[in-house]
């Protein structure tokens, strides 16, 4: 196999992690989000939404409870730990 070519694998198989990480940190934001809406607990829409903005997931490197930062260019992808010294992952 070719450098070129294990350059390309190697490429594809970042690219897909990316997407990966990403879709399961939405995916949990949305159920939280919806478990949040759902509950009757909370009595107005300003209720809902300052729990929803409270909430924190964990990041998938550091594993603190800061949420995450998911950005892509036409150069790199990126996934943050939303802190004030973020670790690229």
């Amino acid at each position: 196999m070719s450098t070129k070519k294990k350059n390309y694998d190697s490429y594809f198989k970042d690219i897909e992690k990316f997407y990966k990480i990403k879709s399961d940190y939405e995916h949990k934001y949305k159920k939280e989000k919806d478990k949040i809406m759902g509950n009757t607990n909370y009595k107005t829409m300003e209720e809902k939404r300052e729990k929803l903005s409270k909430f924190k997931s964990k990041c998938v490197g550091c594993k603190k409870k800061v949420n995450m930062i998911f950005q892509n260019t036409p150069d790199f992808f990126l996934s943050l730990a939303a802190i004030k010294k973020p670790r690229v992952l």
